[in-house]
């Protein structure tokens, strides 16, 4: 596998799917966000705010309240180049006009189109190989933008 994406709905506490040689980044999307309690570190997944660490690192989650709803990014680093950042109508520009691989959008919240090619609206995904076209959005738009090279 080089990479992969999805939602995952978190009832309760509990440990993670072990991903040895792989890397993760988790954003909680939904709900107050989590703990995540390793052998060797301990992160704070706060809403909309990525999280990196190793896909193969005992963790257990402890979330703040439940249901949290997470958005997740397993990779081989080995193979991808890869990570996710969280963007909104002043930073969404950013990505536009890269050609350098595959970009995904996952809007959490309002729309995104280009023109009348397409419009991605909440909960939807959009995948660009390639050079990424300058996007309109609506106000208070948020995405998952997620950026993948293979090397």
């Amino acid at each position: 596998m080089a990479w992969r994406l999805s939602l995952a709905v978190v009832d309760g506490d509990g440990p993670f799917s072990n991903f040895e040689g792989l890397e993760r980044i988790l954003t909680v999307i939904r709900g107050d966000g989590m703990r995540l309690v390793g052998n060797y570190a301990e992160y704070d997944a706060h809403p909309f705010t990525p999280v990196r660490f190793c896909g193969g690192e005992n963790i257990v989650g402890r979330c703040k309240s439940v249901p949290i709803e997470n958005f997740n990014l397993i990779f081989d680093p080995v193979m991808v180049e890869a990570d996710l950042k969280v963007v909104n109508e002043n930073t969404i520009s950013r990505i536009a006009g890269k050609s350098k691989g595959i970009t995904v959008l996952h809007v959490l919240e309002g729309h995104v189109s280009c023109g009348d090619e397409f419009t991605l609206a909440a909960q939807d995904t959009g995948l660009c190989n390639g050079t990424i076209p300058v996007l309109q959005t609506s106000k208070n738009v948020r995405c998952a933008a997620v950026s993948l090279t293979y090397r």
